[in-house]
């Protein structure tokens, strides 16, 4: 419906480890709608599902559609940031570094978190939670490896440059085809 409406839409998928997203959504306490994030084995699933969604829409939508590695985003918050700008054909404004300094209306789960300067501490976040987790790990797969895998891949793209982004990579920008094979790859797994 997207492509339809707004042809020339530009789509931003962060993107972030597949552990430390299903932690962070177990962890929460959803008022409702999220039953799924109360059960590991359920979230593991459900994450699969989303993942696999996510491949569809990146080989169907005629829509150029951006795909963000969180990991990326806060080693190198400006570089990212500026990418993410010119690939919505924005220019950078300097406002964009203090975004935590807004006094806008917040409605999400995350509300606190939008308030403060970007940090690291929840990258890995889930290690600190390994011995309860098999049924989660076990639910993803192949999941996380070829989570990290592909980030080690781009990463090493960016040597020097703290992970910033290619408009031009193939595993963020889910336009190309090479990435989405790579992506289904994975998820039959």
């Amino acid at each position: 419906m997207i492509a339809l409406m707004f042809p020339k839409a530009r789509i931003v998928h962060c993107r972030r480890d597949p552990l430390d997203t299903c932690v962070s959504c177990y962890f929460q306490n959803f008022a409702r709608g999220q039953e799924y994030s109360f059960d590991l084995r359920e979230l593991g699933r459900f994450y699969r599902d989303y993942r696999r969604l996510m491949a569809h829409w990146a080989e169907v939508l005629p829509v150029a559609v951006l795909e963000v590695p969180y990991e990326a985003l806060v080693a190198d918050r400006e570089q990212v940031s500026r990418a993410l700008l010119a690939f919505c054909g924005l220019d950078w404004d300097p406002a964009c570094a203090d975004f935590h300094r807004t006094d806008r209306p917040v409605r999400t789960a995350s509300r606190w978190q939008v308030r403060q300067p970007m940090y690291r501490s929840s990258v890995a976040r889930w290690r600190r939670y390994e011995k309860h987790l098999q049924p989660l790990i076990e639910a993803l797969g192949r999941w996380p490896q070829a989570y990290d895998e592909a980030l080690m891949l781009s990463l090493s793209k960016h040597e020097g440059r703290c992970g910033a982004l290619s408009l031009l990579d193939p595993i963020w920008a889910t336009s190309s085809r090479r990435w989405v094979a790579h992506q289904r790859r994975h998820i039959a797994r």
